[in-house]
């Protein structure tokens, strides 16, 4: 992260909000530098998640777990995020059943993927296996 930014403070900024009620969280050019494990907690309604241009250079492979047990995500978009060397593929896992539910009705854009290096690629064909 550059000298003089600090990461934005998603779950501080939504302290006063039901979370649980949010289903589109959209963040453009607002710093945050690493998608952790605790970041979405109470998220648990998102549909739909998407990132542009925010400097994330890592992901855990935990992030999306705290979407709960039965998570509703259909988009989850990462787009311009040219720090972020390596996609934890098994981010997706907490989500998989939800996805593939959803595909056809809905989209899954994972766009924009560091092309770099990718970890994990047998989850991308289990998502795509038909069930």
């Amino acid at each position: 992260m550059p000298p003089g930014f600090v990461d934005f403070p998603l779950q501080n900024f939504t302290r006063l909000l039901d979370r649980g009620k949010m289903q589109f969280l959209y963040l453009e050019y607002t710093q945050v530098s690493v998608l952790n494990a605790d970041l979405f907690n109470g998220f648990s309604n998102l549909l739909s998640l998407f990132f542009y241009s925010c400097g994330i250079d890592s992901i855990s492979p935990y992030a999306l777990q705290a979407l709960g047990a039965q998570p509703k995500l259909v988009l989850f978009d990462v787009a311009s995020e040219n720090k972020l060397t390596t996609f934890p593929w098994e981010i997706l896992a907490p989500v998989a059943a939800s996805l593939r539910e959803r595909l056809g009705q809905h989209y899954l854009i994972i766009s924009r993927l560091p092309s770099r290096k990718c970890c994990n690629a047998p989850l991308c064909s289990r998502l795509a296996a038909p069930y």
